[in-house]
């Protein structure tokens, strides 16, 4: 008596075996696709010369695959067609003085499970007290850019892109942890949406409570712009589910290169720091409305992805003053080339919201009535 071919599930690829009637192409295949993460997309193998195998059914042909957790299968036979879909990531992340927080930032990159990016690049903005150096021979894998001049968070940023070469760009904060695999889960969920130009998992305080207040806002109105605010909170509270979102802060963004480029990078006029990534969002929400532009929708958080954020850490070295001043300073040259029309009453109702701000702090007065002077 022959030795009866076993028709349980596979206990590798999750599909059935086959049995006489498939071989002779007389019974349709018992295959299924396995639950989880890997997809097995399969389709009934033609055996007949010139047409598809009798009774077996129709299914419909293979989407364009674009998840690297989909596994291509023509057939549930022996040998299985792999071609996972690697989108290559480089991280940037730019430095200026700070502490310590760069060095875990960095650390939980190289150590991202269960893709790590394909490129590092660590992006010395002038600070000039060797931390580059020291660095460099910490993260001998990580290519550090050792910049002689303080070019600006936009021009320090716009520098280390154009010194890689990956699909994807994830720019970080040097306060930033990335936690696990929340760069898997971005560059995934990216590749399964080819209509975003970005996504941003969602910054957490170190008491693991969500900073979604503060990072995830809509673009501003004439009336925030009077109040010094960049826009007002895009969720009353921390989202659950992917959502879309027009005005992230660069803290951690993973965007395509291809739109990056469109848009030019970030602005460098912001200098050193502050409302780049608002004018950025602008200028890609007005490119939206062009039907040539090849992307339908901006950003989408993807809470499932955490990315652990301090905060502040150039503000103390930068000084309350040199803040004020860039701040301010770059909320009305925003103003001027979103909202020109609108300039004028910006000015005179944020000259007032200083004067009151400095009466409410007055440790800060000073800081605030020369600011007030410069900003005219």
């Amino acid at each position: 008596m022959g030795r009866r071919r076993p028709t349980g599930r596979h206990q590798r690829y999750g599909c059935r075996s086959r049995t006489a009637a498939d071989r002779k192409g007389t019974a349709p295949l018992q295959g299924q696709p396995r639950a989880g993460p890997a997809l097995l997309v399969m389709e009934p193998v033609d055996r007949t010369p010139g047409g598809r195998s009798p009774n077996t059914e129709t299914v419909p042909a293979r989407p364009p695959r674009t998840c690297r957790h989909q596994i291509d299968a023509h057939s549930c036979g022996p040998s299985l067609n792999w071609r996972p879909r690697m989108t290559t990531v480089a991280a940037v992340v730019v430095r200026w003085k700070g502490g310590n927080e760069v060095e875990r930032c960095l650390r939980s990159l190289v150590s991202s499970q269960p893709n790590a990016p394909s490129e590092i690049v660590l992006v010395d903005a002038g600070s000039g007290d060797g931390g580059a150096q020291r660095l460099a021979r910490t993260f001998p894998e990580i290519q550090v850019e050792a910049l002689s001049e303080n070019p600006g968070f936009a021009g320090a940023a716009n520098h280390g892109v154009s010194v890689t070469t990956a699909e994807n760009i994830f720019l970080l904060n040097p306060d930033t942890e990335v936690s696990g695999p929340a760069l898997t889960i971005l560059t995934a969920h990216l590749e399964d949406r080819p209509d975003l130009a970005g996504v941003v998992p969602l910054l957490e305080n170190v008491d693991g409570s969500s900073q979604h207040r503060w990072q995830l806002k809509d673009l501003p109105t004439r009336r925030d712009l009077a109040l010094g605010r960049s826009g007002r909170a895009a969720f009353t509270r921390s989202p659950k589910q992917p959502a879309g979102v027009a005005q992230p802060a660069a803290a951690a963004w993973l965007i395509r290169r291809s739109v990056w480029e469109a848009l030019g990078g970030l602005d460098q006029s912001y200098f050193p720091a502050w409302w780049e990534d608002v004018d950025f969002c602008a200028r890609l929400h007005d490119r939206l409305k062009d039907p040539a532009f090849p992307w339908n929708n901006a950003w989408r958080v993807v809470p499932e992805a955490r990315v652990r954020h301090i905060g502040g850490s150039s503000v103390g070295s930068l000084g309350n003053q040199a803040f004020l001043e860039a701040f301010y300073g770059n909320l009305l040259r925003f103003a001027e080339r979103h909202n020109p029309q609108e300039l004028p009453a910006i000015r005179r109702r944020l000259r007032l919201g200083l004067t009151i701000r400095g009466l409410l702090r007055p440790s800060q007065f000073r800081d605030y009535r020369r600011i007030k002077t410069r900003l005219g």
